[in-house]
């Protein structure tokens, strides 16, 4: 058997979804992420087919028309006349600083393609040969400016291991921010079989990437500041890094087909599973695929929104129309949904961003089970992978509140069949957990207008005292105490504590019964309104909206509060683990394999093997 049937019989298995990704420590990284601006952390948008300024508005325009959140547009290639002089293409984009400017009033960063390459020749723009033979005479190129053909056409990779070459590569970055942009997306072209001679020696591709992603993430926040200046770059795909973490500013795993399969959503989920188990943090996926395809399919597009809105980076686009009101109104409104509950957890995912900083590790942690994943400590989610609506989920330790009907909980160690119509992904809170968000409005059920300039906080107390710490910049940060008492079923509490300097604050407490009263130490207590429009309009209080305690709390320091509950009359659903049938998968071969299965039927591994090998490893299935 050939080393193409192997791959092609893993690949196979891969495409049947059969992988498992199991929970467990990171992977051969001892570096932490580095600081990545608030802003990142919004919904992105890019085109590849006209790169022009009328492109880019008709994505600002169609986002402001259709009330979908957008916080950065990806300038591709080509925006240059020439790669890569850092210059705007005066054609694609006149009056640049007022293109820049009029971006920034409408809320939008921009965030510029670049690459390593001079080019001499280049397929789709320019050529600055007097910048190529700058950089040549003065030995700024690896292989003394070996010509190499890259896809853009043909050029030099510049070398990041020269002190001198570096300052004057800095020099043109100053062009391009003179223009007013936020970033840069460093494509890769930092890839080469063996090593090449540079300044500093011979090199290999791990070294020159090195070089090449850092100092634009160094020199950019050092221009622009750590609030401001990013990057976006690949972190991890097909088992190899690219950008090494402690550079990775922002990630994204491109590119992928517009399809399924392992080639498509399969491989953007493999890829960024595996960055984040080799310690990757801020991280996302080209949503609908990248490839040039005739359209995207709507279902396929609507599920890796989904995933996307549910990862640090939510970014769209790629070759061929990726807005969403190219589909119909059904996809604008999942769309428009699943970009604002993205950006309300900005506050939850930036705290993450900078415990990651501080301690290492990622954001997404990848779970026992099938593509399911912890976004956080306290959201379980269950990816929809394929083109159906339900599927099993297999539940971490602890106990987890269904985010669309909280009365159902379920405990960890149940499987259990998920309804996923298509405009729901299986989504978890942990019982123990907080999360804070950013409310500005009714769309999620997470608040009204009236959140706009609070920070809403979801609380889900156990009987065991939970501890959460926020972070709101890199020195500052609250702690939140909780834990639900019910000594006896006519009697209970939940008490909630809050210690350093917080801002407005709307927590939303889940209770399993009617709240009866709710005291402050500082404010004594809190009056209850009838309603959620009293309560909206009143300058702090409390309201019981038939499942949580909503608390209005203006800026404060230190505060605790306790919450008196009725009778507990009817608690939530505590789910019961069932037993799945069992499910025969037949995988059919032109060539003779034998199949062994061990462990016990809820966790075992099978090891397809063809002729004495082991095809692609131990793998664990999935029922199907």
């Amino acid at each position: 058997m050939t080393t193409k049937s192997l791959q092609n019989i893993f690949a196979a298995l891969v495409a049947l979804g059969v992988l498992l990704f199991q929970s467990g420590p990171l992977v051969g990284q001892t570096a932490k992420p580095p600081l990545t601006p608030r802003w990142v952390f919004m919904p992105w948008m890019w085109e590849d087919d006209e790169n022009t300024a009328e492109a880019v508005w008709s994505l600002v325009n169609g986002c402001e028309k259709y009330d979908i959140p957008l916080g950065a547009v990806i300038i591709d290639s080509p925006w240059e006349p020439a790669y890569n002089n850092f210059r705007f293409d005066t054609k694609r984009y006149p009056n640049q600083r007022e293109f820049i400017s009029r971006l920034h009033a409408h809320g939008v960063r921009a965030i510029m393609w670049i690459t390593s390459m001079i080019n001499v020749t280049s397929k789709d723009a320019g050529a600055d040969t007097a910048l190529w033979r700058y950089c040549k005479e003065h030995g700024y190129f690896l292989q003394g400016g070996a010509l190499v053909k890259w896809w853009k056409g043909t050029g030099s990779f510049f070398d990041f291991t020269n002190p001198e070459a570096v300052s004057f590569w800095e020099s043109l970055m100053d062009t391009a921010f003179s223009y007013g942009i936020d970033g840069w997306k460093t494509d890769g072209t930092d890839t080469f079989e063996g090593l090449l001679q540079s300044y500093s020696g011979p090199i290999d591709q791990d070294t020159y990437a090195r070089a090449y992603y850092c100092t634009f993430a160094r020199y950019t926040q050092e221009k622009l500041g750590p609030d401001r200046g990013m990057i976006v770059a690949r972190p991890r795909i097909h088992g190899r890094d690219r950008c090494p973490v402690d550079c990775l500013i922002s990630g994204w795993v491109g590119d992928q087909t517009k399809d399924w399969t392992n080639k498509g959503f399969l491989e953007a989920l493999t890829d960024i599973f595996d960055s984040a188990r080799h310690g990757y943090a801020v991280i996302g996926s080209d949503i609908g695929g990248y490839s040039r395809r005739a359209s995207i399919d709507k279902r396929l597009y609507i599920r890796w929104a989904e995933f996307g809105a549910l990862c640090p980076v939510m970014e769209t686009g790629g070759l061929g129309d990726h807005r969403p009101w190219s589909f119909d109104e059904e996809t604008v409104e999942i769309y428009r949904t699943y970009a604002k509950l993205h950006t309300e957890l900005i506050p939850y995912l930036y705290s993450e961003m900078i415990r990651a900083h501080k301690f290492g590790g990622p954001i997404i942690r990848p779970q026992e089970g099938v593509w399911q994943y912890t976004l956080g400590p306290d959201l379980l989610v269950a990816v929809i992978y394929r083109d159906v609506e339900s599927r099993e989920v297999l539940f971490p330790g602890g106990l987890w509140v269904d985010y669309w009907n909280e009365d159902d909980v379920y405990p960890g160690g149940m499987r259990a069949w998920a309804d996923a119509p298509l405009d729901r992904l299986p989504l978890y809170y942990r019982v123990g957990g907080a999360i804070p968000l950013e409310v500005s409005d009714s769309t999620t059920n997470h608040g009204t207008e009236a959140s706009k300039g609070w920070t809403t906080i979801l609380v889900y107390p156990s009987q065991q005292e939970s501890r959460r710490t926020f972070y709101t910049s890199v020195s500052d940060s609250f702690t939140l105490d909780f834990q639900m008492q019910r000594p006896d079923r006519e009697t209970g509490q939940i008490d909630v504590s809050l210690r350093g300097e917080v801002g407005n604050t709307l927590l939303r407490v889940w209770a399993p019964t009617l709240c009866t009263a709710a005291t402050s130490s500082a404010r004594g207590d809190l009056t209850f309104w009838n309603d959620r429009q009293a309560f909206d309009a009143a300058e702090q209080g409390a309201y019981w909206d038939g499942r949580h305690v909503w608390l209005k709390l203006p800026g404060f320091r230190d505060e605790r509060l306790q919450l008196r509950l009725a009778p507990d009359t009817e608690p939530p659903r505590l789910l019961q683990a069932y037993t799945p049938e069992p499910t025969q998968v037949n995988l059919f071969f032109s060539e003779p394999v034998q199949v062994e299965q061990t462990g016990d039927p809820r966790n075992y591994t099978v090891r397809v093997v063809a002729q004495g090998q082991v095809v692609g490893g131990s793998v664990q299935p999935r029922v199907l």
